[in-house]
């Protein structure tokens, strides 16, 4: 770890002697001026071999990132989320039976066992506060079903103003609205 000042030092050292020594400062600096290209050099291999880990673990933190948000996608497969029904002065239970109630009305079937629970949450965005209904059914083919069959009696009998969504992980919404925001562009 040599510095310039130690190089000065020592050329100034043997500069002050003799005309002789004269070879012996250039040789005494030229050995020092190879050991700090060499330093130099095995630090920028050091740099290169960092960035190429830090390529690496980033691909890898991605992967992860993919498969934690599967997971958690897979643990949202049997929730829907309903817009569009006012729950905020109803406890649980009575916004369970509110919504099989509802629900049953469309014209669709649906049993109390179905319908495992639903709670309400509400989400801030731009355009303000929204309030949900967070329905978890028994399984994910339940949910299809009840969100196929409230397209087709949107479609046949009219909309409802109350709309049911899957429910998605926040990166997945952000995909979700993206691909939407290409289309309403006429990108795809």
């Amino acid at each position: 770890n040599f510095t310039a000042r130690t190089v000065n030092r020592a050329a100034n050292e043997n500069i002050s002697r003799s005309g002789d020594d004269t070879n012996q400062v250039i040789n005494a600096i030229d050995r020092k001026l190879d050991l700090l290209i060499s330093n130099i050099n095995r630090n920028d291999q050091r740099v290169d071999e960092i960035e190429a880990t830090m390529a690496e673990t980033t691909t890898i933190m991605q992967a992860m990132n993919a498969r934690i948000n599967n997971l958690e996608q897979k643990q949202l497969n049997c929730k829907i989320e309903i817009s569009g029904l006012d729950a905020s002065q109803m406890s649980q239970n009575q916004i369970k039976s509110n919504l099989l109630e509802f629900i049953n009305k469309l014209g669709i079937a649906l049993s109390f066992g179905e319908l495992i629970d639903a709670y309400p949450i509400s989400r801030q965005s731009e355009r303000g506060s929204t309030s949900y209904i967070i329905a978890t059914l028994n399984n994910e083919e339940t949910k299809k079903r009840l969100i196929r069959e409230k397209i087709t009696h949107d479609k046949t009998r009219g909309n409802t103003n109350v709309y049911f969504s899957e429910m998605l992980t926040k990166a997945n919404r952000r995909l979700f609205m993206a691909a939407r925001q290409y289309k309403k562009n006429g990108y795809i």
